[in-house]
């Protein structure tokens, strides 16, 4: 009876992964129309999370919102994809909450943003969608955001007193209008140069990676 149980789960698993990844790659008008192909689009990168030279001829914007399921799923992919590229790419994290239907979704942008202060917002980063289960569904998530701070080192009244406080909301607001300028409507959505993509598998992302390399 146990290995049965096992196995049902283990199947539930699979098939919920699978049911995001085919979500993640079915997206809807009006962008899907773009992807791939050339766009005007326009970015402002300061103040944003960065990986990668300053100078770097090829830079792919993020847009992605920490209690998206679909970007948690995404991310392994991205995070190759960082380590393989990061001397030769930039890439810039863009925050895009999806809080209409995620409810704290812009929260946990915020508390991403006060981590940032304390240098450490990629460790928050991927401390958010590692515990996403933990905090995604609670009414008020301060608190456990908070915990997860500390968990990686973080300073925790300055960090309780900014997400208090919310000192990063303009951000949040500049990188949502910049996003919907450039048409992003779901996330993940990623810009490598101004060409849009959405969920991409490592092969994907190498080669798209590699074409925007090899460009004049």
């Amino acid at each position: 009876n146990t290995g049965l149980i096992v196995g049902i789960v283990a199947i539930a698993v699979l098939f919920f992964a699978g049911l995001v990844w085919l979500v993640m790659r079915i997206p809807a008008d009006p962008s899907s129309k773009n992807a791939g192909k050339p766009e005007r689009v326009t970015f402002n990168d300061e103040g944003s999370p960065s990986v990668g030279p300053s100078d770097a001829k090829v830079v792919v914007h993020l847009y992605s919102d920490f209690q998206c399921p679909a970007c948690k799923f995404a991310e392994p992919p991205i995070k190759a994809t960082m380590e393989a590229y990061k001397d030769r790419v930039r890439f810039v994290w863009k925050v895009f909450p999806l809080e209409q239907i995620l409810a704290n979704a812009r929260t946990a942008a915020e508390a991403a943003g006060c981590a940032a202060d304390q240098g450490k917002f990629w460790e928050y980063h991927d401390q958010l969608y590692e515990k996403q289960s933990e905090w995604d569904k609670l009414p008020d998530p301060k608190a456990k955001l908070a915990e997860e701070a500390q968990a990686i080192g973080l300073e925790a009244s300055s960090f309780s007193s900014c997400l208090q406080s919310r000192e990063h909301k303009d951000h949040i607001a500049r990188d949502m209008t910049e996003g919907l300028s450039n048409n992003v409507d779901r996330t993940p959505t990623f810009f490598i140069s101004n060409r849009r993509f959405f969920a991409m598998s490592p092969e994907e992302w190498k080669s798209a990676i590699d074409a925007a390399l090899s460009a004049p």
